[in-house]
């Protein structure tokens, strides 16, 4: 319970608009009446918004195969009574994808497990990668997106993060290889702290995961064209954020 003498399960009920008619009207006064509740309404209702954002295009996607494999490995052999024909709501669709992805994903969330992604954009940062290329700020000026071009061979743009705080600070480039070659932005903020971008061309299918690395958060985009390892020392909440933004503004 809330000093506002409503519970926080009932905020989120007014959010989603499942209190009755009664009740949406009291909570909407307390809420009015209140900066600190608006403000967490605010969080919420931008929460709820981001994670749709994310997780909507799975709903799509058919589930793994061995997912599919536990399910029926668990289905009861005789059913005792029969459930009537029905069809799932959306919301509800978008539940179960939820917790697919979370059982899937959770893994992921408490350790890297070694992943060569991540090694890669992490050795970058640590200098472990030969740097073909490094553009400071005042010779970044318009040429940042033909940099990015030019390195991944895909009409990539560099992000610009300056709505979430942070400011671009360089760009290096890397060669793994004669024809591999991979970005790097580095962003900090107005405290001095630094959120890097790491691109390269696709590693792999379809992934989206967070990790957790001591104070570091890193957060993991890639489709089949690119690959994107966002690492920073924040919140998963403001991860989520930034990353968000990042990937919005790519325009990829």
């Amino acid at each position: 319970m809330t000093a506002h003498g409503i519970s926080e399960e009932e905020l989120h009920a007014f959010i989603d608009g499942e209190l009755s008619p009664a009740d949406m009207r009291r909570v909407e006064a307390i809420v009015n009446a209140s900066p600190e509740l608006q403000e967490q309404v605010e969080l919420f209702t931008a929460d709820k918004a981001l994670i749709h954002d994310i997780y909507a295009p799975l709903i799509e996607h058919p589930l793994p195969i061995a997912v599919l494999e536990a399910l029926e490995r668990t289905r009861p052999r005789r059913a005792f009574f029969r459930f009537p024909s029905w069809r799932l709501p959306a919301s509800a669709v978008a539940v179960a994808t939820l917790l697919v992805v979370g059982f899937l994903a959770y893994p992921n969330l408490i350790g890297m497990g070694g992943d060569p992604l991540i090694a890669e954009a992490l050795a970058a940062q640590n200098g472990e990668l030969r740097t073909e290329q490094s553009v400071s700020p005042a010779a970044l000026a318009m040429a940042q997106d033909r940099i990015a071009e030019d390195t991944l061979a895909k009409p990539v743009k560099v992000p610009n993060l300056e709505k979430a705080g942070y400011v671009l600070k360089g760009i290096a480039v890397f060669a793994k290889a004669k024809s591999e070659h991979s970005l790097q932005a580095r962003y900090e903020n107005a405290s001095g702290r630094s959120f890097v971008v790491y691109m390269r061309s696709s590693a792999g299918p379809d992934r989206f995961d967070m990790h957790q690395r001591g104070k570091t958060q890193i957060c993991v985009w890639q489709n089949d064209d690119l690959s994107v390892v966002m690492t920073g020392d924040m919140s998963a909440r403001e991860m989520l954020k930034v990353a968000n933004l990042t990937y919005s503004d790519l325009n990829f």
